[in-house]
């Protein structure tokens, strides 16, 4: 994109840095897939069904956090390949259980491996999951003209929101950060959350508030993230 071979870039969110390199931009996003994780089992029908012991196969810092929080009986092991690769490997019982994005799978027309969908209350989500972001080069305003017309202007409050939270704490997708924003009515809800690789810490934080540009979103995150920042151990991130 810098060096204009092309003119953007299209990105799963959840994968981005919390900062971009000098010259770039994502500030066009489409509307929001289903954020929540999925839970995948072909021997228990919810994560509460599990036993000690059995394993969970994830690739994500965050989802192993999150799960060893709530259930440390359980061994986490490295699972990794596309979607299709990881629902055969648990279809040949290497793993227990894992989890997917639920947007992921909707996309790939896959949602019928899904054994339960956690609400984001039980399970935080990761920053931006389940949205698309279009990257441009700073200054480049043809471009982001265009995209101007297909932008949902919802998820792009939610996602700088999140975003913000996630670049006070100077997370990325490898740190156990969970950021989700809902908006409904001009209100925003905000909950971040942030847990040791090994579920012995977590911490959370959430805040509400009348959310009605992108300045506004950027405050609330902001504030979320330097709110719960002091709370974390060094090194956590």
């Amino acid at each position: 994109i810098l060096a204009g071979d092309v003119d953007c870039g299209v990105h799963s969110m959840k994968d981005m840095p919390s900062f971009l390199p000098e010259g770039l931009k994502i500030e066009h996003f489409l509307p929001r897939e289903d954020a929540r994780d999925a839970f995948l089992s072909a021997k228990y029908k919810s994560l509460a069904d599990l036993p000690e012991g059995a394993t969970v196969g994830t690739s994500s810092l965050r989802r192993q956090a999150f799960l060893l929080a709530k259930y440390p009986y359980l061994k986490v092991v490295p699972f990794r390949g596309n979607v299709p690769t990881r629902i055969e490997k648990l279809e040949q019982g290497m793993v227990d259980a894992t989890f997917l994005a639920m947007a992921g799978l909707n996309r790939l027309g896959l949602s019928e491996h899904v054994t339960s969908i956690l609400d984001p209350d039980q399970f935080l989500p990761a920053c931006g999951q389940g949205v698309i972001g279009i990257e441009l080069r700073v200054g480049d305003d043809a471009n982001a003209a265009l995209f101007d017309a297909i932008v949902c202007p919802k998820t792009s409050l939610v996602m700088t929101a999140e975003r913000a939270a996630l670049q006070v704490l100077d997370g990325s997708c490898h740190t156990p950060v969970g950021a989700f924003a809902t908006l409904m009515d001009g209100v925003m809800h905000l909950r971040v959350a942030v847990a040791q690789p090994d579920g012995s810490e977590f911490f959370e934080d959430s805040i509400s508030g009348p959310v009605a540009s992108i300045e506004d979103a950027r405050t609330m995150g902001q504030v979320i993230g330097h709110r719960l920042k002091p709370r974390l151990p060094e090194g956590i991130l």
